[in-house]
């Protein structure tokens, strides 16, 4: 299992969709800012998609809203 924490902020409201296997797909991208030492800062995106059990998935999102 690969493990990431990205620290940021969304930059849409995350999309769920349910697979026909059961699980769910949720689909979002989170922006971030790298700062150099000399007082430059360079923005990046991150798209993420997660796969997630039908347990879990509806309740991972309650009030994740981009904004």
């Amino acid at each position: 299992m690969n493990k990431v924490l990205l620290a940021g902020r969304l930059t849409r409201d995350p999309e769920m969709r349910a697979l026909a296997s059961g699980k769910h797909v949720t689909q979002f991208s989170v922006a971030t800012t790298e700062y150099a030492g000399n007082g430059k800062e360079r923005g990046e995106f991150h798209n993420v998609v997660t796969w997630v059990l039908r347990t879990v998935a509806p309740n991972a999102w309650p009030s994740t809203t981009h904004g």
